[in-house]
């Protein structure tokens, strides 16, 4: 019932104009959204649409048989090393801890690039780390601080993370 109405008097023509107007774009929007629909159903009975758990499944198994691989190349390639006479058998170890670390340094870096991607100043700290300036000494931060830092950072990133999904409809 128009506003103008529940007073007892009818309603202008600028109201009725109004409200024709608020009606044909909520049925509008409610018809594109059931077009959206049919569409993606078409595509996915098409298969040009996927099933979002069976990506995140996907990516999930894809990223884990990636990472279980680059957890075992040092251990193989010292052992090759070494087969191949470079390396001399005493020193296999050695050489498997060294390629183990710088592994597990690039796996952390992957698991990370998220934070970076969303930090705004990552320019000016790629600068930074590439040119080992020295610049702002008086505000490094002790481990513990670096640490709570990043901490705070992660929490910033998954929140943010959590938003953009649920505006998604992803969450």
């Amino acid at each position: 019932m128009p506003k103008a109405e529940q007073n007892g008097s009818p309603a202008s023509k600028e109201e009725l104009s109004a409200l024709n107007h608020e009606y044909l774009r909520s049925r509008n929007s409610q018809m594109a959204s059931k077009a959206e629909i049919s569409a993606m159903e078409l595509a996915r009975r098409g298969g040009e649409l996927l099933d979002k758990k069976w990506v995140y499944d996907s990516v999930a198994y894809v990223v884990t048989v990636f990472r279980q691989h680059c957890l075992l190349a040092p251990s193989i390639t010292a052992r090759q090393l070494v087969a191949k006479g470079l390396v001399d058998a005493a020193n296999e170890h050695g050489v498997f801890v060294a390629l183990d670390a710088g592994m597990r340094e690039l796996l952390t870096e992957l698991a990370n690039l998220h934070l970076k991607a969303t930090n705004p100043n990552w320019l000016h700290e790629l600068e930074r780390k590439e040119t080992g300036s020295t610049e702002d000494a008086e505000r490094r931060q002790t481990p513990n601080e670096h640490k709570a830092e990043q901490a705070r950072a992660v929490r910033r990133a998954e929140k943010k993370i959590a938003s953009q999904q649920a505006r998604r409809g992803h969450g």
